[in-house]
């Protein structure tokens, strides 16, 4: 076993430190909140993992990480990948941990905190309504009313454009994105 830790470059451990054994990993059912795939022609584009995590979980990089390795081994996928986690703010975070840290500091793993946006000059529409989701409802309504959101939306894909929309739909409509 030692030359195991010797071929990885890692320290090798004093004798009987590991158990080594064969183990049955059983399989459950996943789902990811989102996948953005980028087409066949650029295989240099990674594939993006998005989750939104609005409340604590004690286990989330776990769960969610063997999601999105199952997946690229189900799927092979055979290019870069990256995965973003969208909390609100970042007491609702919970961090990698050791066995999940390396991840994101390779770049592999992003964490992005929307709370984190209300401060700064959000510099793209997107990042605008982003935001949003954070905003106490009279802040939304200006918000929504300074970016022209209040008074007419349009619906996903491009369809016909509705007058009914008010600021606090868009921010109940976001928030139930998120979760």
């Amino acid at each position: 076993m030692a030359t195991l830790f010797e071929l990885a470059g890692l320290p090798v451990p004093p004798a009987g430190a590991y158990r080594c054994g064969a183990v049955e990993v059983k399989q459950a059912a996943f789902r990811l909140d989102g996948l953005m795939q980028p087409g066949d022609d650029d295989e240099d584009l990674p594939l993006v993992v998005v989750e939104t995590q609005f409340r604590t979980e004690k286990h989330f990089y776990a769960r969610w990480l063997a999601a999105i390795f199952l997946y690229l081994y189900r799927h092979k996928v055979r290019r870069p990948w990256r995965a973003v986690v969208v909390y609100p703010e970042r007491a609702t975070a919970t961090n990698p941990g050791p066995a999940h840290a390396p991840l994101e500091q390779t770049g592999l793993l992003y964490r992005v905190y929307l709370r984190d946006l209300i401060d700064g000059r959000a510099s793209s529409p997107g990042v605008r309504i982003a935001r949003m989701v954070v905003l106490d409802d009279a802040k939304t309504a200006v918000e929504a009313r300074e970016r022209g959101l209040g008074n007419r939306t349009r619906r996903p894909c491009g369809g016909a454009r509705s007058e009914s929309a008010t600021a606090p739909s868009v921010q109940h409509g976001l928030q139930r994105l998120g979760r």
